[in-house]
C-alpha cells in the first residue's frame, strides 16, 4: 500500500539539501503564492507530453498525457 511521505519544512539550507538527496524532494511552504501556483498548474496543463521523455513507463496515467505532475 502506498503511503504519503511526511511534509517536513526544514528551516535551513543544509537540511533542505539533505532532504533532496535522501528523500528526492524538499518541502518549501509558502515559496510561491496561490496565484503563482494557479499559473503554474495552467501552464502544465497546456504542455504536450513527449513520449520519449517518459521515465520507465510508456503509458501516461489516467490518459492525462503526463506520468507525474510535481506541482501540487
Amino acid at each position: 500500500m502506498d503511503q504519503a511521505l511526511p511534509l517536513v519544512a526544514y528551516p535551513d539550507l543544509e537540511n533542505r539539501v539533505k532532504a533532496m538527496e535522501e528523500d528526492g524532494y524538499a518541502y518549501l511552504p509558502k515559496v510561491i503564492d496561490t496565484g503563482e501556483l494557479a499559473e503554474l498548474r495552467a501552464a502544465m496543463d497546456r504542455l504536450t507530453a513527449i513520449p520519449e521523455s517518459f521515465d520507465r513507463h510508456s503509458v501516461a496515467e489516467n490518459g492525462s498525457g503526463f506520468l507525474y505532475k510535481h506541482i501540487n
